[in-house]
């Protein structure tokens, strides 16, 4: 189940990672935040390259991307568990 109180507590520090791993670890290349609540009890926090991510993932991602294409610096965020694949936008 996703916990959406984790994002919010923890956003600025969230945006940090994303900014790191695009910029400095992925060489700017688009992506999102991904917040995996699929262990129990664990949430885990990685950066995922549009190019990697699976198609289903991708095409959610792709839907929200052209909803902002005219917009900058923005911070995507995917929290996704069994039954859940939300994306989340944060202008910064």
């Amino acid at each position: 189940m996703i916990d959406y109180s984790f994002l919010e507590t923890r956003k600025s520090d969230l945006i940090e990672i994303y900014k790191k791993e695009r910029f400095v670890n992925n060489s700017g290349l688009e992506g999102a935040l991904m917040l995996d609540y699929r262990k129990p009890n664990n949430v885990d926090v990685y950066y995922w390259t549009t190019e990697n991510m699976v198609d289903h993932i991708r095409e959610r991602f792709m839907e929200e991307y052209k909803k902002n294409i005219d917009k900058k610096n923005l911070v995507y965020v995917i929290l996704i568990d069994h039954t859940t694949i939300d994306v989340k936008v944060y202008q910064v």
